[in-house]
């Protein structure tokens, strides 16, 4: 970026709301580097298959493997 390692220290300590918020306008979101993105649609897919599979069985069958 440019920028020496004091400058972002003292913008992600003192400005960060402002950066947040600048990015929040342009309609982006900060997520950790772990997540994975997927969009709207595929998210309520998997969620009807989750609650399909979870309306097919039971909580003992999900804590015990051999509950029948």
């Amino acid at each position: 970026m440019g920028l020496s390692e004091s400058t972002i220290s003292r913008i992600k300590n003192e400005r960060l709301d402002e950066v947040l918020l600048f990015l929040a306008h342009l309609g982006l979101k900060v997520t950790p580097a772990s997540y994975r993105c997927i969009d709207e649609r595929t998210f309520e897919a998997y969620q009807v298959l989750w609650e399909k599979a979870m309306s097919m069985t039971t909580p003992a069958k999900l804590i015990f493997e051999d509950a029948d």
